[in-house]
């Protein structure tokens, strides 16, 4: 096929038309033809026959050599990694990568190690993955794709996030945000409202809720619903981390998201706006508002199981209930709803390689186990997640639980004492400062959103 089917190929994907691009394909049996007809049957959602015909195409590819061949391996690349079989899809990318460097195609090389990056990175292969976006960066830079480079300083301000390097996450994140200086898009408002989430990871709150505000600035001005109603939630849970929060400032905000929601009852607007009623409810001195707030919470779960970030953080704040009330009556039962919580945040954690959340809730395990006074165990479970840091070059997260595991030892003196004097659980969780460590801890994480 020659030029004018090449711009016939491009006037049916321009124009969306996958239905007439796919039988154009089929009427002729030329490479470019298959290309197109596996483009045509992905964007058609047509999976059956799609991996089918690529299974069946790929020797033809190999075959035919070149930068066909490279299109098809980075084209298969893509369509497995959105089945979630990243492995497959990293294969893929390697051999896009090794065609693309005999023909020295840069851009195309960037790409393919771009997505190599990306693929080590949904499989917790952090150091691999970092030295690949160093890699795919260089030559973004070289040819001045600035949109590649805030997406590759984007996703290594990610993969910092993950190791605890929180300094190096605002670094990186400071320079997609240079990047975006003169653009008020959506992409700039999400790298706000994560500059937001760190600063608020880092106790700085005031930082936090300035990035919110101009995220959220972008929101209104382009009215992106999305934007604006993570924004306000993101406030809202900021100004509640305060020691002395204005709780009618919270107020004000939960009504102009109801208000958002209601215009528009779209699902991330319903979670928004649910998550934040119930982080008000749950920061109330009263005990019937954090039962509406326990229940709000379990609800928010159930429904809305797809959406990895909010899912966490419910869970971990049904644990911060959970442990008030364990603290208010030492029972047995509600110690085994809070560790049965703790084993979905890790099924869930580990599934994900959210190295920061597992580290997190085994740190709350350790504590809990502390004040049963089994401080082997204790220790073990802080020994197991080291491993994993020093195994996964965690370097952040490295430092902080050594920090934890000495504060630990120094407890262990103190609880043993307290458990020889058979005080009250309430006074144990006190002497651990275990509501201020959840508190703290649950702070909205940076995860891949």
């Amino acid at each position: 096929m020659g030029s004018t089917s090449q711009e016939t190929f491009e006037f049916f994907m321009k124009n969306e038309q996958y239905e007439k691009l796919l039988i154009f394909c089929r009427k002729d049996n030329s490479i470019e033809s298959k290309y197109w007809e596996l483009t045509a049957l992905s964007r058609l959602e047509n999976y059956s026959e799609l991996f089918e015909k690529q299974k069946s195409y790929e020797e033809l590819f190999e075959k035919f050599g070149g930068e066909w061949e490279g299109k098809f391996y980075y084209f298969s690349g893509m369509i497995y990694s959105q089945i979630g079989k990243f492995q497959m899809a990293l294969d893929y990318f390697i051999k896009a990568l090794g065609c693309f460097t005999i023909l020295d195609h840069k851009l195309d090389i960037a790409k393919s190690s771009f997505q190599i990056a990306n693929m080590e990175s949904l499989q917790g292969n952090f150091t691999n993955s970092m030295i690949n976006y160093e890699s795919s960066l260089a030559i973004f830079k070289e040819i001045g794709d600035d949109d590649f480079i805030g997406y590759s300083f984007a996703n290594m301000t990610y993969i910092y996030a993950q190791q605890g390097e929180l300094d190096l996450a605002f670094e990186y994140l400071s320079n997609v945000l240079k990047v975006y200086t003169n653009r008020d898009t959506s992409a700039k408002g999400i790298c706000l409202i994560d500059a937001g989430k760190i600063k608020l990871q880092k106790g700085e709150i005031h930082e936090a809720i300035r990035f919110f505000n101009e995220s959220l600035l972008i929101g209104e001005k382009h009215r992106l619903d999305f934007i604006r109603c993570q924004s306000i939630m993101m406030i809202c849970v900021s100004e509640l981390s305060k020691q002395n929060p204005d709780r009618q400032i919270v107020q004000n905000y939960l009504d102009k998201l109801l208000q958002i929601q209601q215009k528009n009852d779209d699902q991330m607007n319903r979670v928004f706006y649910h998550y934040t009623k119930a982080m008000y409810l749950k920061t109330s001195i009263r005990i019937r508002d954090k039962i509406k707030a326990e229940e709000m919470f379990h609800k928010i779960i159930e429904e809305n199981d797809s959406i990895k970030e909010i899912q966490l953080d419910c869970i971990h704040n049904l644990i911060e209930i959970l442990v008030f009330e364990y603290k208010a009556t030492g029972e047995d039962e509600v110690l085994i709803e809070i560790q049965d919580q703790l084993d979905k945040i890790l099924d869930i954690s580990n599934k994900e390689f959210l190295y920061p959340r597992i580290i997190q809730a085994q740190i709350i395990r350790a504590k809990l186990t502390t004040i049963t006074g089994d401080f082997e165990q204790a220790e073990q479970l802080l020994d197991d997640i080291l491993e994993i840091t020093i195994e996964k070059q965690l370097h952040g997260l490295k430092k902080k639980i050594e920090q934890e595991k000495i504060n630990l030892l120094e407890e262990f003196k103190s609880m043993k004492r307290l458990i020889d004097e058979n005080v009250s659980v309430s006074r144990k969780i006190d002497n651990l400062g275990l509501l201020d460590y959840i508190k703290f801890a649950g702070n909205m994480r940076l995860e891949d959103e």
